[in-house]
């Protein structure tokens, strides 16, 4: 589901492919929850035992107005109070804490993750045409790289054997 600068991939599979697909520049594993703090608070007191941490903060991001009608500021206050006031061995702070519980909302429902990875930035293969790259050294290969960075879907020729082992983990199945 595409969404102003997000999109939303609803799978249980290892995702981790993602970091070496061009044009995405993070992305983070999250669960799916209905947007009431009773539903918000139930799913905190289950996750944060779990959690080894001594300082956290509380993030939300609302993607549209009709999800939830707190303010986005006063939300993070209310959840970081709950926590405070369930597990009081605990510090806010707002720079360099040990576990961020960053909350979105958008169309109905709410979506809780704690960290983001990175991607590898760029834009989408193929959303600037097409190139045919000859292979024949390292820099083509880095060359070749650096054009499906920006773009450009890339057709491969070689007139002789070149190790592609660094161009082939960003081809998806393409055979070179």
């Amino acid at each position: 589901v595409r969404v102003r600068n997000r999109m939303y991939l609803f799978s249980d599979a290892d995702c981790s492919y993602l970091k070496k697909v061009f044009g995405i520049s993070s992305f983070s594993k999250a669960v799916m929850l209905e947007p009431l703090l009773p539903t918000l608070h139930t799913f905190l007191l289950s996750f944060l035992p779990q959690q080894s941490f001594t300082t956290f903060r509380a993030t939300v991001k609302k993607l549209d107005d009709q999800t939830i009608a707190i303010p986005s500021p006063e939300l993070e206050q209310q959840l970081g109070g709950f926590v405070l006031e369930h597990f009081p061995e605990k510090k806010v702070a707002l720079k360099n804490n040990d576990l961020n519980l960053q909350f979105e909302f958008f169309q109905g429902k709410a979506y809780f993750f704690t960290s983001t990875l990175a991607g590898f930035d760029g834009l989408p293969v193929g959303s600037e045409g097409t190139v045919c790259v000859l292979l024949d050294s390292p820099e083509s290969i880095a060359a070749a790289l650096l054009m499906m960075k920006r773009g450009c879907s890339c057709v491969f020729y070689q007139q002789q054997q070149v190790d592609t082992a660094l161009l082939q983990p960003y081809c998806f199945g393409k055979i070179i």
